[in-house]
């Protein structure tokens, strides 16, 4: 909604204007609060720290698989809920991948465990309340999400690492990794539903790119997963200089999304090129089954354009 107001001069060097009462009640602004303003062109965009809590959030998960049960819960963390309560029909849940079948409380503590900022704070016989024991804060989210790329670009080097040399506890790592990097995903959206950053138009891209660096990491997972599946781990000169030059694009968005270069842009496109041309040329003589796992290596280079054609988004004169 688009309110007028009117300049009060004041002083002579002193310009007011009045904020509408049905805001300043909303969010128990007083006199003597500080409020944040942000100068954007032509505009200045006037917030507070303080947010509207959401809702409790009943998640009934009662037939659910283990997966469906933890995507159930991290999305509504995600999305900002500072308390959720999980039911329950039946105490157990069965796990897809392994058929085996589990505790739906030790599914719930399993999830939490990578949740920041929130614990298991009751249990009964057929729910658990998850809530929150502190207030994230908008400063957080640049450190965190510098932790991701940190942490992301050791998991590229551990399987490179590991597909190279046929090592498979580095190749094992990649769960614990998954998991890691996974938490600090979490949180990254949390705070964004939650607080916001920066620019509030960028919002939206910001999440994007998250959830991306979220999508790439599940890729890295499931390939080390299925190098371990095979004979030997250790994979063809060939299809290990693709999975190199997929790290290396990884390496140059990092980069380019911290010290935007249209020209770093240009480099990136040629190092995708030159990954795309080396894997079809290495599908016809590798392992089939390395080719099928290079296979999904190479829609990290996809989602990795996607995400650079976001960045030169947000670059843009606002």
């Amino acid at each position: 909604m688009k309110i007028k107001r009117k300049v009060i001069q004041i002083a002579g060097s002193t310009s007011l204007i009045s904020l509408p009462k049905p805001w300043i009640d909303k969010h128990n602004i007083k006199k003597g609060s500080e409020l944040d303003l942000q100068e954007q062109g032509n505009k200045i965009v006037v917030s507070t720290d303080s947010t509207e809590d959401l809702a409790n959030k009943t998640l009934d998960v009662t037939g659910m698989d283990r997966s469906t049960i933890i995507f159930y819960l991290r999305s509504a963390y995600r999305k900002g809920y500072d308390s959720i309560e999980i039911l329950y029909g039946e105490p157990v849940s069965r796990h897809l991948r392994t058929g085996k079948t589990r505790n739906i409380s030790a599914i719930v503590h399993e999830e939490v465990a990578r949740l920041v900022g929130v614990e298991v704070i009751q249990q009964k016989e057929n729910s658990c309340l998850v809530k929150s024991i502190s207030e994230p804060s908008a400063k957080d989210f640049s450190s965190i999400l510098r932790r991701v790329f940190i942490l992301l670009k050791d998991a590229f080097d551990e399987v490179c690492r590991g597909i190279t040399t046929g090592n498979a506890a580095l190749l094992e790592t990649l769960e614990e990794r998954h998991d890691n990097i996974t938490k600090f995903i979490s949180y990254s959206l949390r705070l964004l539903n939650k607080k916001g950053y920066g620019v509030m138009s960028d919002v939206t891209s910001f999440y994007q790119i998250v959830s991306s660096l979220e999508e790439i990491t599940d890729i890295l997972k499931w390939i080390a997963r299925e190098a371990l599946s095979m004979k030997s781990p250790k994979f063809d000169d060939r299809a290990r200089k693709v999975m190199l030059q997929i790290a290396d694009a990884f390496d140059q968005y990092q980069d380019i999304f911290y010290k935007f270069d249209p020209k770093k842009v240009a480099k990136f496109y040629e190092t995708r090129h030159d990954a795309k041309t080396g894997f079809r040329a290495a599908m016809k003589k590798i392992p089939i089954e390395q080719a099928l796992t290079l296979r999904n290596g190479m829609h990290i280079l996809d989602i990795l354009v996607s995400i650079t054609e976001v960045r030169m988004g947000i670059e843009a004169p606002k």
